[in-house]
């Protein structure tokens, strides 16, 4: 999870990390099937940062089960959607309900992913 933050960080504009971080400085991404608490950092100076645990709590979260993520993340952008009005991802606190706030940041995120996974198998998954 850390090394798809990393990809997404570096297609995230400056501009909208620096606007994400007057609204929220944490954002909780929970895969609840592998109950990992990923902590976004959202910084001043518009990079983002990563941490395992967070040393405050999080304005907002997002939870899901890894295999919603995984075919979001692989092409099928219409199963997050549906997921999204199902509640099967649950999206909390003020930053993360704000769509204008959330959005920017979730194909770049999703992109991230599939990198990281492409990465890790050694090969292109698509």
């Amino acid at each position: 999870m850390r090394r798809a933050v990393e990809l997404a960080a570096q297609r995230i504009p400056v501009s909208e990390v620096r606007r994400a971080a007057q609204i929220c400085r944490t954002l909780c991404w929970e895969i609840r099937d592998y109950r990992l608490r990923a902590y976004l950092l959202f910084r001043e100076d518009g990079t983002i940062g990563y941490s395992t645990s967070s040393f405050a709590i999080p304005e907002g979260s997002v939870s899901m089960e890894s295999s919603l993520l995984h075919q979001a993340a692989f092409g099928d952008t219409s199963a997050l959607a549906i997921a999204f009005l199902t509640g099967q991802v649950r999206v909390t606190g003020g930053p993360a309900e704000n769509l204008d706030f959330f959005l920017p940041f979730l194909k770049p995120f999703l992109e991230g992913y599939r990198q990281a996974c492409e990465e890790l198998a050694g090969t292109s998954l698509q």
